[in-house]
């Protein structure tokens, strides 16, 4: 195993997708937020946020100050409240911010996936996104859908540079004691070891429909877990929930991938995107 010294720094990363940025400040739901399960977690954070000010004063200066490149993830309940919060973070200068997460996929508020499960209202504000930015656009996609293909081909034809594959599952869990939710909240949303075959399959499909890179996102812990994301058509993937389990988790796969190209001889990562051989 290899020293933690060894493992390198923030700036080693291929990018930090931040957490949701809105366009005020969000308080997030009622505590409980979290709760495990028994392959994972269901969280009700609510889209906790100091909105788009506070990052600018402070998560914007700490990410340059550290070296991060980064990508800002935002919320919004308008496509105005979208655009203002991309028009407003536009005007950052540091180099390493390369560009934006459209957030149209979280099951943790009303009205959080009404984007993402509407055909016209994703193309209307993946459109409106990409008219008032040159930076890049992710699309991060519900999986709360009949079929997540319709929605990858909207976002492309919409302007989306990337998809994030995909959020988090409506999930629910109940004490049963007090008959109540274990959250704050009625349902919350699912991440963790137990949905990565749900997404994967979804990765695929994904693959298969479009033309865009796809950044796979759920239940990665391991670099096999990695692995499997990559050979079903992801050119890049998320660590999450992963972290609470081992913060420096994404350096470890990162370590691990290199070592398993090394071994057979493969030259790059993007070799073996989606080189999965169905039956």
């Amino acid at each position: 195993m290899w020293k933690e010294s060894d493992l390198g720094g923030v700036a080693d990363l291929g990018a930090i997708f931040t957490k949701a940025v809105s366009l005020k400040p969000r308080g997030g739901n009622p505590a409980p937020r979290l709760a495990e399960t028994p392959a994972g977690m269901i969280n009700s954070i609510g889209l906790q946020n100091p909105g788009v000010e506070g990052f600018l004063a402070e998560h914007a200066r700490w990410l340059e100050k550290v070296g991060a490149s980064y990508f800002v993830n935002v919320v919004g309940e308008s496509v105005a409240d979208f655009t203002g919060v991309v028009t407003a973070l536009d005007g950052i200068a540091y180099a390493g911010f390369l560009g934006y997460e459209v957030n149209v996929s979280c099951p943790n508020v009303a009205g959080g996936m009404d984007f993402g499960q509407d055909e016209k209202a994703l193309g209307d504000l993946v459109a409106a996104v990409r008219r008032v930015t040159k930076r890049l656009v992710v699309v991060k996609l519900s999986p709360n859908v009949t079929d997540i293909t319709v929605f990858a081909r909207i976002a492309e034809a919409s302007g989306a540079d990337a998809l994030t594959v995909a959020n988090t599952y409506v999930g629910m869990t109940i004490d049963v004691n007090s008959r109540g939710s274990r959250i704050g909240t009625n349902t919350g949303g699912l991440s963790g070891p137990g949905i990565k075959p749900i997404t994967l399959a979804l990765v695929y499909k994904c693959r298969k429909a479009v033309g865009l890179p796809i950044i796979a996102s759920g239940g990665i812990v391991t670099t096999n877990d990695a692995l499997e994301y990559v050979i079903a058509g992801a050119c890049a993937f998320q660590v999450g929930t992963g972290l609470y389990l081992e913060p420096a988790s994404p350096f470890y796969i990162a370590r691990g991938i290199e070592e398993h190209l090394a071994a057979r001889g493969i030259g790059s990562l993007m070799d073996l995107v989606g080189t999965y051989k169905p039956r």
